[in-house]
């Protein structure tokens, strides 16, 4: 996504792509930018998340808690669909 839209996504470009409920792509989102891979940037109208390319890749730092993370997405999710 962040290439097609030349690093710079807003939360309606990621929702119309994707099809997640928003709380999950922030959720995600959050985790990323703890890590350093991306970055938030807003303005008086809206967010924007910016890819970091200058992020040093570390599996480790990036992946660490991400079954507990796909656990708590997972319950967001069922929570929707009810």
């Amino acid at each position: 996504l962040f290439q097609h839209f030349k690093g710079k996504l807003s939360l309606q470009n990621i929702c119309l792509a994707t099809g997640l409920p928003i709380e999950i792509i922030l959720k995600e989102f959050e985790t990323f930018e703890s890590v350093g891979l991306i970055y938030r940037l807003d303005d008086s109208h809206s967010a924007f998340f910016i890819l970091n390319e200058n992020f040093d890749f570390d599996s480790n730092s990036l992946f660490k808690g991400a079954e507990e993370l796909d656990l708590k997405l997972k319950e967001i999710s069922l929570q929707k669909k009810k």
